[in-house]
């Protein structure tokens, strides 16, 4: 099974379970905040990768972790699950999958948008206020620098692009040249 639909359905299962619970945001919190730790720490990467502690010896250290990050009963047991089944590297992508299924039940999307310079904030929120009427829900953007781009702005938002850059500008207007005046 590949890493993504691996990730999705650990993620859609603890989606599930933390909704039926009325624990979203709890288990979302905690995630996120594990999946850090996870990202975070070369440590912890190396010794749940490495063949020289047992399996017993890595459900211990998890045990401890989750009572030192205080986590909840059911990510926990995640979290341990995970372990046991050397899911431990997919954290992040589980986070973000988790993060996907929250989003997707509130009506909200994710995108990015790319800029050859930052943005202030209030034209971030201008760009999301437009995305969010052309598609009818609350729309986040995270804001990136991107040093290829002369100008102008791509946004990005699943599966969708919006090029406004000047180089795709450009192009299609020497396109237009070219079939009006070959």
């Amino acid at each position: 099974m590949k890493a993504i639909a691996v990730s999705r359905a650990y993620a859609t299962a603890l989606y599930e379970l933390a909704r039926d619970r009325n624990e979203i945001d709890e288990v979302h919190d905690q995630l996120m905040v594990l999946a850090r730790a996870w990202t975070d720490s070369k440590d912890l990467q190396r010794v749940f990768a490495s063949g020289r502690f047992t399996d017993k010896e890595k459900t211990d250290l998890t045990g401890a972790l989750s009572e030192k990050l205080g986590l909840s009963p059911l990510v926990s047991r995640f979290f341990s699950l995970a372990t046991e089944k050397a899911r431990l590297s997919l954290l992040p992508e589980m986070a973000s999958e988790f993060q996907g299924r929250i989003d997707e039940a509130s009506g909200t999307l994710r995108g990015t948008v790319f800029t050859a310079e930052a943005l202030p904030e209030e034209q971030v929120k201008d760009l999301e206020r437009a995305f969010s009427q052309r598609f009818k829900k609350i729309v986040h953007l995270e804001p990136r620098v991107n040093g290829s781009l002369l100008g102008g702005l791509l946004v990005r938002i699943g599966d969708l692009s919006f090029d406004g850059s000047l180089r795709t500008t450009l192009e299609n207007l020497k396109n237009k040249l070219e079939r009006q005046y070959p």
